[in-house]
This record gives structure tokens, sequence and C-alpha cells, in this order.
């Protein structure tokens, strides 16, 4: 968007979404500015570490505790409203340690899978398109005669009722991370069969950041 002449803060903090996604939270290290629809945490590091107060606020389904109405929405009084569970710095340093190995596999997994694909659509490129020509016995044709297309739904109308266990909804954090989490949003499982995206779909956003997945998640 812009930068700014200093940081907002410089210690490591939670950055936690006041507007649209309300469960996509991040983890940053200093310095930082945040834009006025993220609310940002000066953490008493004497009492939690920091990997440990992100990580428990991932498990927290903070979607649920909407209060927006066109835009899901949520307030410091809500935050404040939150108990955690805060163990001795020694148990939280522990955990970090292991979760945090696990991220940065995760990362690495990843970054390798990225590189794959690059990989693999440059001989996709090479070998389809050679002197500019498709292959002989190959013809051209529209997209629409191929598959058929649908877009998604304004899943805060299908919240789950009392009791049904919610499917996770896939939003551009989903498709960015290729699954779904602990922290994706829910919606009831009793929407029409043809929104449910199963696993080789193909997927892509039509807004905002624009990216295609075949969905495995």
């Amino acid at each position: 968007m812009r930068y700014v002449d200093k940081s907002i803060h410089n210690k490591k903090s939670v950055l936690i979404p006041r507007k649209g996604t309300l469960s996509n939270l991040f983890l940053v290290d200093p310095p930082f500015w945040t834009v006025d629809t993220l609310f940002w945490t000066n953490i008493h590091t004497d009492i939690i570490n920091p990997d440990f107060l992100y990580y428990q606020l991932c498990t927290m389904d903070l979607a649920s505790r909407n209060v927006g109405t066109a835009v899901p929405s949520l307030t410091t009084a809500l935050l404040n409203e939150l108990d955690i569970m805060l163990p001795s710095m020694d148990i939280q340093n522990k955990i970090v340690s292991v979760l945090s190995v696990l991220d940065r596999r995760i990362a690495n997994n990843n970054e390798i899978n990225d590189n794959l694909l690059q990989q693999a659509l440059a001989i996709f490129q090479k070998e389809l398109y050679r002197d500019g020509e498709l292959p002989d016995g190959w013809a051209s044709g529209s997209l629409l005669d191929i598959a058929n297309y649908l877009n998604g739904l304004a899943m805060q109308k299908f919240r789950p009722a009392d009791g049904e266990n919610g499917l996770p909804v896939l939003k551009i954090k989903e498709l960015r991370q290729g699954s779904c989490d602990a922290s994706s949003e829910l919606c009831s499982p009793s929407i029409k069969p043809e929104f449910i995206v199963h696993d080789g779909d193909v997927i892509f956003s039509w807004s905002g950041s624009l990216l295609v997945d075949l969905w495995c998640g």
C-alpha cells in the first residue's frame, strides 16, 4: 500500500484481523506497521512466549466471535474476554520448540513443492508448444468446452446450526497453503452438494490474490 517512516512496534507480535477473514493470524518479527484492519499485540514476554500465544490463538475459532454484518469484524472487547492457558515459561518454550520445527518442515516442503511445480510447468510449456505450434492431432478450444465453473458462496450466510459438524471453508488463506486447518472458518454441511469441494477439483480465485490450485487438501 505504502511505506512509513518509522515502525509502530519493534518487538515480536501477533497480528489479529479486525475485519475480513478473522482466523487469518500472523506472527511477525520487528519492525512493522499495520493497517487499520489489523490488531497488533504488545506481548508481556515475561509471562508468555509470543510464539506460544500465536499457536494458542490459532486453535481458537475467532470467526465465531464475529460481530459484523456485511464484513466479519472483531473488537478489542471481544478479544479481552478470551481465556488462554498459561503454563510455566519452561513448558511454553518446550511446546514452541516442537511446533516451530514442524512449521519449518512445512515451509521447506512447500518450497520444494513450489519448485517442482515450476519445473513441471516449464517442461509442459516446452513440450506442448514446440516452435509455437500445437502437436499434430491437437486442437485449440474454449475453457467452457472442458469444465463446469461454479462461483463460491458467501459462507457467513451458511453458518453451522446447533449440533452440526461444520465443513471447513476454503478461502484465499487455505488456497495459498493448500489445505484447511483448525483455524479455517466453518459452514453448514447442509449446503448444496455442488458447492462442496472435493480432492481433484481445480480451484481458482477471481478477485484479490489470483491463485490456481489442484485441490488436495
